[in-house]
């Protein structure tokens, strides 16, 4: 008789957000780089007819606007969704300890110090992570690009109903945070990077799970299932 059973872990929605999220991000990033360091120089033709940045740009909030709408769902979800999974993307008082144990396993690579598994749920480590990328990141990265925006936004320019009004109030609160608009580009190129880096730990940590734990996590984002050991 097998040691492990079968557990369905992320059903369809939330596997497609995770993908969604994952080429949005990928998107954001790459044409980012572009916006930040422009490379390609079009010596033929006129310059109104090359226009790579206009594209550039158009694919970055496309992305970004695919990030918002996802940090939209999940907080809602949070409040108002059923399912387990959003319930735990928040780091909970009481689960802190699990977190810490969980971090002494990474570092001991004992299987004694991994906390219980779950079937329903994340551990409390993945749950802080999700949480900073998902929830604060991705909001910080919204009110600083929208701030950015903001001056040339009005409501000739803009295709949403008071749209020049959405972007200068959420633009506001990051004039609150980080001062001017010199800061906030800078903010939101660290955060950016502070993003690249989690994707890299993240997904580091889930082949790490995969090869040590050997449950399957990897294919959780794949066919909604793992395996975890009997008790």
């Amino acid at each position: 008789m097998s040691e492990f059973k079968r557990v369905y872990r992320m059903n369809g929605l939330l596997r497609f957000n995770h993908w969604a999220m994952f080429v949005a991000f990928i998107a954001c990033a790459v044409t980012g780089f572009y916006i930040a360091h422009p490379f390609l120089v079009f010596e033929t033709g006129e310059v109104i007819d090359s226009y790579v940045m206009g594209y550039v740009r158009l694919i970055h909030y496309l992305g970004a606007i695919v990030l918002d709408v996802i940090l939209i769902i999940w907080i809602y979800l949070f409040f108002f969704g059923r399912h387990p999974y959003f319930k735990f993307i928040f780091p909970l008082r009481e689960r802190g300890k699990e977190a810490l144990q969980m971090l002494k396993h990474y570092f001991t690579l004992d299987m004694k110090d991994r906390p219980e598994s779950d079937e329903d749920r994340m551990d409390a480590l993945n749950a802080w992570g999700i949480f900073l990328f998902i929830i604060v990141f991705k909001a910080l990265m919204l009110i600083t690009g929208f701030a950015m925006l903001s001056p040339q936004i009005n409501a000739e320019n803009t295709a949403i109903p008071g749209g020049q009004y959405v972007f200068y109030y959420t633009g506001q609160i990051a004039y609150i945070i980080f001062g001017n608009l010199v800061n906030i580009r800078i903010a939101h190129h660290l955060i950016a990077w502070l993003m690249i880096f989690f994707v890299i730990i993240h997904i580091y940590i889930e082949i790490w799970r995969e090869v040590f734990w050997k449950e399957g996590d990897i294919s959780i984002v794949f066919s909604g299932h793992k395996f975890l050991k009997k008790k």
